[in-house]
């Protein structure tokens, strides 16, 4: 498993289509981890973006929201998600499963819990949560053979190993087989 960087996001991972975020905010992708921002709420059936009055959420209650971004993600990267203390310091907790799921495409579904006993307000695009993102493919990183290592050229050296292997076995075992089946045959 190997930590997406801000680097090899920007000049890897996103420009191939392995990791997207959209609206992308550069500043945001720092150590390893990218901050993810308010973006809508549930309203009735209806979801719809956070104005800039922000969103109140009473007292002991709670708000299913939505992230600002939109995360896609291929079948080699998985999120795993992360707190943020300054939400904590309000009385707010983020509720969230722990991954995001390889091929994953949307905006996050979340809820935030108001763990106080006044009206917690947050603000439009305040940042909410952080996600660290993974490849957890096997295949060997190559910066210059990132589409060759798609195909997985490491599957068919260890497949091309066994063989050889299956070949020297069979060299080694063969002789005694044949004794085994000739001591068999005059019983």
């Amino acid at each position: 498993m190997l930590l997406i960087s801000k680097l090899m996001h920007d000049s890897l991972y996103g420009p191939q289509g392995a990791l997207r975020i959209i609206p992308y905010e550069a500043g945001n992708y720092v150590s390893g981890h990218y901050y993810f921002r308010l973006g809508a709420k549930r309203q009735g059936r209806d979801v719809v973006p956070i104005d800039s009055r922000g969103l109140s959420i009473a007292p002991h209650s709670h708000a299913q929201i939505w992230s600002l971004e939109s995360f896609t993600l291929n079948e080699r990267v998985l999120g795993l998600f992360g707190s943020l203390s300054a939400l904590f310091d309000k009385g707010l907790q983020l509720l969230n499963s722990p991954f995001i799921d390889p091929a994953f495409n949307g905006a996050l579904s979340l809820v935030l819990l108001n763990l106080t006993g006044d009206v917690q307000t947050i603000g439009a695009g305040e940042k909410i949560g952080k996600v660290s993102f993974f490849d957890v493919s096997d295949t060997l990183f190559d910066p210059k053979g990132f589409d060759e290592n798609q195909k997985r050229k490491d599957l068919v050296e260890r497949y091309e190993a066994a063989l050889k292997l299956q070949d020297i076995i069979k060299g080694l075992i063969n002789p005694y087989a044949n004794t085994i089946a000739d001591s068999r045959s005059g019983d």
